[in-house]
């Protein structure tokens, strides 16, 4: 949240929540959706059911799970380990979509340099 507020001056979601139903995949980390949010965890949990990908990343083995096509359970307080992982396999695999950070991106180049600070292996 603070980061959205740092971000965006708002801690609340940036897409509408009517987007979730057609999502193809949704990746939520780090939180009890269905607890704190349950109209958007009841989105969830159709737009799963109704096949789009759901990826939980949770210290907890939160309810979202049971809907889960993977569950990444991560330590207590390493989502920003996590997510620079991901970044850095993302990243050294080619996988990121150029044409988007060539678009809508500042200063990518110093943030693939700064994904050298986080080896694979921190993140197992």
């Amino acid at each position: 949240m603070a980061g959205l507020v740092t971000s965006f001056g708002s801690g609340a979601m940036t897409n509408a929540i009517a987007e979730i139903d057609a999502s193809a995949c949704m990746f939520a980390i780090g939180t009890n959706t269905t607890a704190a949010h349950p109209v958007i965890g009841q989105r969830i949990r159709r737009a799963a059911r109704n096949g789009a990908k759901l990826i939980v990343a949770n210290p907890k083995e939160i309810d979202l799970v049971r809907e889960a096509d993977l569950f990444i359970q991560h330590r207590p307080g390493s989502d920003v380990a996590l997510l620079m992982g991901l970044a850095r396999v993302i990243v050294d695999e080619g996988l990121q979509d150029a044409a988007f950070i060539a678009e809508r991106c500042e200063n990518f180049e110093a943030f693939r340099q700064s994904l050298a600070d986080y080896p694979l292996a921190l993140v197992q």
